[in-house]
């Protein structure tokens, strides 16, 4: 009876793990669609929306489901997250976007986008140090995102562009009323489906005697960077893959300095012994390898580049599951 019970609480766990991706990007999805709405109603610019509203909404999931860990006390499963989620968009998103179609890029990510993404790690890896994020760190973190959108907004401002990150006007609330309702729905289904997420993902890793730091930064991560490869396929069929390389880039942002300067002012996060030695030197080592194919001499990211940043991905996997499965 016992063989039979861990297989079928492990499958029981999935499932909710499932239903509670699905209801959180269906939240999300809702939230900023809500949002643009409401926004464009209100007179906002498109600049803005695209600067705030969307980029926020694409790492929606990862918040949400960092806060919530962070508030369940699991400080593996809630920044074993962003780590992840980080790699997983350079890995994964770049990567299969980069084989389906050749990247072309802006060299402008070179002058402050590249910059702010290393900068942001530097001072995630300096404030671990200690085994904790503390307030004052999410604090400190959370004041660099300010001036980051403040300081893109004005340089986005001078070329006049208007664009929203690829969101469709279709969808999109016409009406205040409707808007506000798809913004309450919204937030609802991000809260419940994170809350589903983190306690099927505990229970996942309980069972089977994997880490949270290793459930984190490989299952919920790639469940929660969902919103960043549909937005990327998206650019991608409309032969627009750039859209998505900024996306990528702008959302690792976010994912350090929204998310690790937000749910730490909720409870502190303890920093696993592991994660300035293993997972932060990977995360930076693709932050690396994705500026290196940006500063050569062809302004695109081929093929035969993708297929090397998803091959790594899949290593990462593996090794994560191979040298950090056993649960600390």
């Amino acid at each position: 009876m016992s063989g039979l019970y861990y297989p079928y609480k492990v499958l029981i766990s999935i499932i909710i793990f499932i239903v509670g991706l699905v209801i959180l990007e269906t939240g999300a999805e809702a939230m900023v669609r809500g949002s643009v709405g409401i926004a464009r109603r209100l007179g906002l610019s498109q600049i803005v929306i695209g600067l705030t509203i969307v980029a926020f909404g694409t790492s929606a999931p990862e918040l949400l489901v960092s806060v919530i860990a962070a508030i369940k006390k699991s400080s593996d499963l809630s920044i074993g997250n962003v780590v992840g989620s980080n790699i997983a968009n350079i890995g994964l998103i770049v990567g299969l976007t980069a084989i389906v179609l050749p990247i072309r890029f802006d060299r402008s990510l070179l002058r402050m986008d590249i910059p702010v993404l290393f900068i942001s790690m530097v001072a995630l890896f300096f404030f671990s140090i200690d085994g904790s994020i503390s307030r004052w760190d999410a604090v400190a973190l959370f004041c660099g995102l300010i001036l980051f959108i403040i300081t893109t907004y004005r340089s986005v401002s001078k070329r006049g562009n208007n664009n929203t990150e690829g969101k469709e006007d279709i969808g999109i609330p016409s009406s205040l009323f409707i808007g506000i309702i798809a913004v309450i729905v919204g937030i609802a289904g991000l809260v419940g489906g994170a809350h589903l997420m983190v306690k099927s993902a505990v229970s996942i890793a309980r069972t089977l005697g994997i880490s949270e730091l290793v459930i984190g930064a490989t299952v919920v991560a790639i469940g929660t960077s969902l919103p960043e490869l549909a937005t990327s396929m998206v650019a991608v069929i409309k032969r627009q893959p750039d859209i998505g390389l900024g996306n990528v880039i702008g959302s690792n942002i976010f994912n350090v300095c929204c998310i690790l300067g937000i749910a730490p002012l909720i409870r502190p996060l303890g920093v696993n012994p592991s994660l300035p030695h293993r997972e932060y030197p990977i995360m930076i080592i693709f932050s690396i390898l994705l500026a290196l194919m940006l500063t050569k001499s062809r302004n695109y990211i081929s093929r035969w580049e993708g297929a090397f940043l998803f091959i790594s991905f899949v290593g990462f996997l593996v090794w994560c599951f191979y040298h950090g499965g056993a649960a600390v």
